[in-house]
């Protein structure tokens, strides 16, 4: 019962941003995109622009699996409409806060990116929906690693397992002894 009094409530949460976005002007959104860099003064942006922005916001507040804030899920839905109707720079969004762009990757359900990704993303020549794949692609790749550090926190040596990663930098240290 409470399992399904859970669903009900995350519902009702992902019904209540909907409403919000229904309530959003396209003034509105203009503002809050201009306020976070995203926008500036002589970029056109179309009525069809709008609500596009807005039926991609309510498609990604739906899907979305943990709650996220009506102003991340528009920077997310405007990205993805720029991109698509090729208005958007790329360097535009990698002008922005570090906060905006996590709020866009936030909206697409990607999960958080920390500083080093932010990073990349910035030094990138990519798109960033081009960039999130390849960063998904390079994710799948990555097996769990055990690696070995010194009382400084150096990687000594790495393996797929702990027992691997221990013989090779017992060999390692003996080798230096040599």
């Amino acid at each position: 019962m409470e399992g399904l009094q859970q669903v009900k409530s995350e519902e009702a949460v992902g019904v209540q941003v909907v409403e919000e976005i229904n309530d959003y002007e396209n003034a509105e959104i203009r503002d809050m995109l201009a306020d976070a860099g995203m926008v500036v003064d002589g970029d056109a942006i179309t009525p069809e622009d709008y609500e596009a922005i807005k039926s991609r916001a309510k498609y990604l507040a739906e899907k979305a699996t943990a709650p996220i804030s009506t102003k991340s899920l528009l920077f997310g839905a405007f990205v993805d409409r720029m991109e698509h109707v090729g208005k958007s720079g790329v360097e535009r969004l990698k002008d922005v806060s570090d906060d905006v762009i996590k709020c866009v990757v936030r909206a697409w359900g990607e999960g958080d990116l920390d500083d080093e990704e932010i990073s990349l993303f910035r030094s990138s020549r990519l798109p960033i929906s081009e960039w999130m794949e390849k960063r998904a692609s390079a994710k799948g790749q990555i097996k769990d690693i055990v690696v070995v550090i010194d009382a400084n926190e150096n990687v000594i040596k790495s393996a797929e397992t702990p027992e691997v990663a221990l013989l090779r930098a017992q060999e390692a240290k003996e080798g230096e002894g040599r």
